[in-house]
C-alpha cells in the first residue's frame, strides 16, 4: 500500500514543507559524505556516518543510565547533550529509502497542513510533533542504547492533523495484487486509520515478548499522530478559518 498523491489541493505555496524537506535532504548528503571516513571512537575504528549518528541521534539510555551516559561523554567528548539529540534526531535517517518513505509522506500531508496553520505555525507544529513522537518512544524503551533517528514521529504529527482537518480528502494509493498493480482512491481516515492501526499493532507486539522486535520506531509514530490529532487545533491561525470557511460558500 503505497500513497501517490493526496485529492486536496493547498491555496498557496507550502514553503515550510519545502523547506523542511530541503533540510532533511541537506543532513543526509551531508551524513553519507562521512560514511566513507573511518573515526576512531575510544579503542575501537567506527564508519563516520554510524558516529555521527550516535552523536546527534537520541539515545534513551543516557538519560537513565548515568553509567552508560558517563562513558558515552567519555567515548564521545563532542556530542550534542542528550537533551540536544532529542531535536536533531528528526533530521537524520539511515538510508535512502528510510528518508524517502518519510518526505514523500510529508510532501503528500503537509502542504494542506501548512495551508491550513501557515507557514510559522507548521513549523513550530512539526517541530513539536517530532519532540512528542520522540518523547513517546523513550517511554517506551526507557534502557535503549540504539540511536533513535529519523523525522517520521513529526510527519505522523502531520498526518494526524490531516485525518481531523481534511475528513472527506482521498489519498490516491498503489496496490501490487501478486505482480498486477491497481490504484485505488482511499478516504483520508481509512487510510490514516489503517497507518495508525498498523503502527499500533507492531509497537506493541515489538513491547509483548520481543516477537516483533524492529528496528521501527513504532511508538514514535504513534507519539507523534496523537499529539497531532489532538494538538493541530492549537495552530490554526483565525484567518484561515475565515478564508476557508468562505470559499466554501
Amino acid at each position: 500500500m503505497f500513497p501517490l498523491k493526496d485529492t486536496i489541493g493547498s491555496l498557496r505555496r507550502p514553503i515550510m514543507t519545502y523547506a523542511i524537506i530541503a533540510v532533511n535532504i541537506l543532513v543526509f548528503i551531508f551524513q553519507i559524505s562521512l560514511s566513507g571516513q573511518k573515526v576512531v571512537v575510544g579503542t575501537q575504528v567506527w564508519n563516520g556516518m554510524d558516529a555521527f549518528t550516535f552523536q546527534f541521534g537520541m539515545i534513551s539510555a543516557r538519560f537513565t543510565d548515568s553509567a552508560y551516559a558517563q562513558t558515552f561523554r567519555a567515548v564521545f567528548p563532542y556530542s550534542a547533550s542528550a537533551l540536544v539529540t532529542v531535536f536533531t534526531a528528526m533530521f537524520l535517517h539511515s538510508g535512502w529509502l528510510h528518508l524517502i518513505s518519510n518526505l514523500w509522506a510529508l510532501w503528500i500531508f503537509g502542504d494542506n497542513v501548512e495551508d491550513r496553520m501557515g507557514h510559522w505555525r507548521f513549523l513550530l507544529f512539526y517541530i513539536l510533533s517530532g519532540l512528542a513522537g520522540n518523547l513517546m518512544f523513550f517511554v517506551s524503551s526507557l534502557f535503549t542504547k540504539v540511536p533513535l533517528i529519523g523525522a517520521s514521529g513529526a510527519i505522523a504529527g502531520v498526518m494526524g492533523a490531516y485525518l481531523v482537518l481534511f475528513p472527506f480528502a482521498k489519498v490516491r494509493t498503489l496496490f501490487i495484487l501478486f505482480i498486477f498493480p491497481y490504484i485505488v482512491d482511499i478516504p483520508a481516515p481509512i487510510y490514516l486509520g489503517v497507518w495508525f492501526l498498523l503502527q499500533f499493532f507492531n509497537g506493541a507486539t515489538s513491547m509483548l515478548g520481543r516477537a516483533g522486535t524492529s528496528n521501527v520506531a513504532y511508538w514514535a509514530h504513534i507519539g507523534g499522530f496523537v499529539f497531532g490529532l489532538i494538538a493541530y487545533q492549537w495552530f490554526l491561525g483565525r484567518e484561515r478559518f475565515v478564508r476557508i470557511g468562505r470559499s466554501a460558500r
